[in-house]
């Protein structure tokens, strides 16, 4: 419920850098271990005071594997009429992928 233009927000590695507002994290932002703790300032911009208690992890976990035991998935729907009836509204090709929730 704040107005974000009264404050300015830091993210810093490490708890002194935050404390000294030294060092801010760019955008975008690379990891340098997994987890990471990446500690927080926020500084008041008509006081000039400023708090870095706030801190938080970055955890970044493997992708979940859409296949993961690697048999075949078939599940195909062509067009059969796409682009060579010269009529370029049925060159698509509806479907639905509840329609394999089960297998």
């Amino acid at each position: 419920g704040q107005d974000p233009t009264l404050f300015t927000v830091t993210y810093h590695a490490t708890q002194q850098d935050a404390d000294d507002l030294m060092n801010a994290l760019v955008s975008p932002y690379t990891n340098t271990s997994n987890p990471q703790q990446i500690f927080v300032a926020i500084t008041n911009n008509d006081t000039g005071c400023s708090i870095s208690t706030p801190s938080f992890n970055v955890e970044v976990q493997e992708a979940a594997e859409a296949n993961s035991d690697m048999e075949a998935i078939v599940y195909e729907i062509c067009d059969d009429e796409m682009d060579d009836d010269n009529d370029p509204t049925n060159n698509s090709a509806q479907f639905d992928l509840a329609t394999q929730n089960d297998l």
